[in-house]
């Protein structure tokens, strides 16, 4: 005689609970994973670069389009450990448009993971902003800004790690 079953469903439902947590997990991770953006307008960039005078704070404009942009990345995202104990600060402000930022702009951050912070620049007319955050700027990117306290300098120009070494070290050993 076989011993009865005090839940006949038992094994059932602990395949389906079994289930339902994995399902779960996968779900919480792609929402961990994925990296968020912040919209904003060029106040929000002009405020940036007046705050924390002891951060070395690289703004960097970008767009997911731009190849040299993309090659950049990496050697700019290392830089957001901070250095010798310098903090830094480093925000990518993608200038892709409003219909790319869904069709490409969080794919590609659903790809990646940065420690940056990310920003989406609002749209607008691009010669609204370009000479309000940097003068010199004629649009092009890349472009990076880099600001501790009252030192500003700017790129406009693909770089590599041998030239963001030199760069920070301009600022880190004036």
């Amino acid at each position: 005689m076989m011993p009865r079953q005090l839940f006949p469903y038992s094994g059932r439902f602990v395949t389906m609970s079994r289930i339902l947590l994995v399902l779960l997990l996968c779900c919480s991770t792609a929402q961990l994973d994925a990296q968020n953006y912040r919209s904003v307008s060029w106040q929000d960039i002009q405020q940036l670069a007046e705050s924390e005078p002891d951060t070395l704070t690289i703004i960097n404009f970008w767009a997911t389009w731009c190849k040299p942009c993309i090659a950049e990345m990496p050697y700019l995202d290392a830089l957001a450990d901070g250095i010798n104990g310098i903090p830094v600060r480093v925000v990518f402000v993608s200038v892709d448009d409003e219909q790319r930022r869904a069709t490409a702009l969080e794919p590609f951050l659903e790809r990646r993971t940065l420690q940056g912070e990310v920003w989406s620049l609002e749209n607008g007319y691009p010669y609204d902003w370009i000479d309000r955050i940097e003068p010199e700027w004629s649009g092009a990117i890349p472009a990076s800004i880099f600001i501790v306290g009252s030192k500003k300098r700017f790129f406009e120009q693909e770089l590599d790690a041998a030239a963001l070494q030199q760069i920070v070290n301009q600022f880190i050993h004036p």
